[in-house]
């Protein structure tokens, strides 16, 4: 049993085999064109002169009940076929029988990726339509043939794409991140005894600046001690009458009245 997205796959290669074999510069070839209240599945129009600017009307049939539905009334396709100097049926081969095609128009038949003549359309000279005309003029307007929705579904398939593997290497990097982080994080608790992710961050920050506090308290003493340590030394020296060296370990010279001077 065919289904409807089997159906509508066989249609749309159907389509696509019908804008190969009538493709530029012989042919335009338009989809869905409007006439009557119906459509035409496909019209190609031609566009040299020495071939006489033909204009060719196709109807595609993707299944055997479509067609056999089709032959029940053929009259209503036989309408906007005298808008056409030909009318083709295009179907999957066995899906229509070449004795049950009306006379006067043609067969094709889909063989591989191309199409295959069964039965001969009639040349007629066509009825100028203008219904047809200006369901013409509005495809051109807005182009929907299927290679520019092809191309508008590739891009598309494209863009997710490109958007899944972005998500996917972000996803990555937070991953290494996190890694780099609980890597860190352990070194921390094993040198400091503490537990970032357990501690509060209230007393984890009052321990850090009480621990400042006691450094700046350390480096300042150290300081007074070094300051005390300078004169002492330097009144030992000044007894002793000998040079004194500095802190920084300069030469000290002592003047007549005991005073020192750098020089």
């Amino acid at each position: 049993m065919t289904t409807a997205q089997d159906l509508s796959a066989i249609t749309r290669a159907l389509g696509e085999a019908i804008e190969r074999r009538y493709a530029e510069p012989e042919w335009f070839c338009l989809p869905h064109v409007g006439m009557d209240g119906r459509q035409i599945d496909f019209v190609a129009f031609g566009l040299w002169r020495s071939r006489g600017n033909l204009i060719l009307g196709f109807e595609i049939k993707g299944s055997r009940s479509d067609w056999l539905r089709e032959l029940k009334n053929p009259s209503k396709a036989e309408l906007t076929a005298l808008a056409c100097d030909e009318w083709w049926v295009v179907a999957p081969r066995g899906v229509v029988e070449p004795d049950e095609v009306p006379r006067g128009w043609g067969l094709l038949e889909k063989r591989g990726r191309g199409l295959r003549c069964v039965v001969k359309a009639q040349p007629r000279p066509a009825e100028l339509c203008r219904q047809m005309m200006a369901s013409f003029i509005r495809r051109c307007r807005v182009p929907t043939t299927r290679a520019a929705e092809e191309a508008y579904r590739s891009g598309y398939r494209v863009g997710q794409k490109n958007a899944k593997d972005g998500a996917e290497r972000e996803a990555r990097s937070d991953g290494y991140k996190d890694q780099a982080i609980g890597a860190w994080l352990v070194a921390f608790k094993q040198a400091a005894g503490f537990d970032l992710h357990a501690e509060n961050a209230t007393e984890l920050g009052a321990l850090l600046a009480a621990t400042r506090k006691q450094r700046d308290i350390r480096a300042a003493v150290a300081d007074y001690l070094t300051d005390a340590r300078d004169c002492a030394l330097r009144i030992l020296d000044l007894v002793d009458c000998k040079p004194y060296t500095g802190r920084r370990g300069e030469i000290v010279h002592a003047d007549e009245d005991g005073a020192g001077t750098e020089p």
